[in-house]
């Protein structure tokens, strides 16, 4: 049986509702909402997966129920979101988004997947830094971290032919 969407209605609905049961203001359960579409829109290009069939109520396919785990520890651990407030808004029990933590740290163990998970929380950390849509890290004291810069052809010096040093 394929996996069934998740509708855009579906997912305004599941917002409402995690604002109604959730003891965070309007302005954290958006900003939350905003990490998980953030993260939803990695995962799904990662795994070239619609995020309608990562939020759909089905289990699908393993990758796809694979995505929907590491959707989930992503947001869980890069965001701090915890397991009730990201159940509720992603439609899902809260014992499942612990499950699905368990079993990605559980993959961590294999190396190339390990590496895999830290650049995408990298990549995730720096988009939410520019895109910043409450403006929370200006009221931050800390100074934003400066990303290195690499040379561009530009300003590269072409060398002579024959001199590789």
């Amino acid at each position: 049986m394929p996996a069934r969407k998740q509708s855009k209605r579906q997912l305004a609905h599941n917002i409402k509702t995690a604002r109604a049961r959730s003891h965070v203001t309007a302005t954290q359960n958006l900003q939350q909402m905003g990490y998980v579409r953030l993260t939803l829109g990695l995962v799904s290009a990662i795994y070239r997966a619609d995020a309608a069939y990562i939020l759909g109520p089905s289990r699908g396919q393993q990758a796809l129920s694979t995505s929907r785990q590491v959707m989930h520890y992503l947001v869980h651990i890069c965001f701090g979101v915890n397991y009730t407030e990201l159940a509720t808004m992603t439609n899902r029990d809260r014992t499942s988004i612990a499950h699905a933590c368990q079993r990605v740290e559980d993959m961590r163990d294999d190396p190339k997947i390990d590496k895999a998970l830290f650049f995408a929380e990298m990549a995730l950390a720096d988009m939410a830094q520019h895109t910043c849509p409450l403006g929370d890290t200006a009221q931050d004291n800390e100074p934003t971290p400066t990303l290195p810069t690499f040379p561009t052809l530009a300003t590269l010096k072409p060398t002579k032919k024959g001199n590789h040093s």
